[in-house]
């Protein structure tokens, strides 16, 4: 479902149209910025801010995104559990340790089969 703008919104958009008024409002940092255009917003004629109001109310947005659901976590391997299990009794650099704990989980596997 598509969002209406309010009549604010639709200040901004045509305040930051306007190059000379854009290059005033980049010199200021973010909070001054919006407090800046809330006064000129509030300090519009009555008429004016009706006829913004009119015209943002035509005005359709996009919807916000849906958040994306998180995916669930998978089951760990056997070969994963082994590796948890047995990361820390294995000395050496990361690399060093996966060759050595790879070569360990085979003989084990040999055994087995």
């Amino acid at each position: 479902m598509a969002r209406t703008l309010n009549s604010f919104g639709l200040f901004i958009v045509k305040a930051y149209k306007n190059a000379r008024l854009r290059a005033q409002l980049s010199k200021l940092p973010i909070a001054a910025r919006a407090r800046f255009l809330a006064k000129r917003h509030r300090a519009l004629p009555e008429a004016d801010r009706a006829a913004l109001a009119k015209e943002a109310a035509t005005i359709k947005t996009k919807p916000k995104p849906k958040p994306k659901p998180q995916k669930t976590q998978r089951r760990l391997s056997a070969y994963n559990v082994f590796v948890k299990k047995n990361f820390a009794k294995v000395t050496g650099t990361s690399p060093q340790r996966m060759k050595k704990l790879a070569k360990l989980w085979n003989t084990q596997q040999d055994k087995i089969v």
